[in-house]
């Protein structure tokens, strides 16, 4: 236990700089039911810091997402075939401790939407990615061994959680 606590306290200096909160809070609907009549997103899987070193892989990630978005009431496209629509996001950032054959990940899910916007101020035409969903961010460690797994886990439960907003949202009003 000794050797695990210097790495749950560098873990949790991490996640004050990263700005990570421990956990998130669901809500059942989103502001202004925003994920209404959406039918698709597209993967988007980014990995940063150690992930390999701890066995996170894109295979892995994609594969949490799809296991539990399987049933949704809405598809998920590989992210092989992006396009320009609403886009799922996962981030993964991850320090690993061989030391102490221990790992940390700061995951996030969200779901995005490019939009074209025009500035106020130049009254210049851009492209903005708007938030649609942001409510799956969290910190986990675990064992270098068990951490593919504590990590899908923790993707799952978010996926989970957006499902529970798109049906809510795609509910709403009828």
């Amino acid at each position: 236990m000794k050797k695990l606590l210097p790495a749950v306290v560098l873990g949790a200096s991490i996640a004050s700089v990263l700005g990570a909160p421990f956990s998130s809070q669901a809500r059942a609907q989103t502001e202004g039911n925003v994920l209404r009549g959406l039918s698709q997103f597209q993967l988007s899987i980014e990995m940063f810091g150690e992930t390999t070193n701890c066995g996170l892989t894109k295979d892995l990630v994609r594969d949490a997402v799809l296991s539990v978005a399987g049933g949704a009431g809405f598809q998920i496209t590989p992210e092989a075939n992006k396009g320009n629509g609403p886009t799922l996001y996962v981030k993964i950032n991850t320090l690993a401790y061989p030391d102490l054959n221990f790992c940390v990940s700061h995951v996030m899910v969200d779901a995005y939407a490019k939009q074209s916007l025009i500035l106020n101020s130049s009254h210049r035409q851009i492209s903005a990615d708007v938030d649609l969903w942001d409510e799956g961010s969290g910190m986990g460690a675990s064992g270098r061994a068990e951490h593919p797994g504590y990590v899908a886990q923790m993707i799952g439960k978010y996926v989970k959680k957006l499902i529970d907003a798109w049906n809510s949202d795609n509910q709403a009003g009828r």
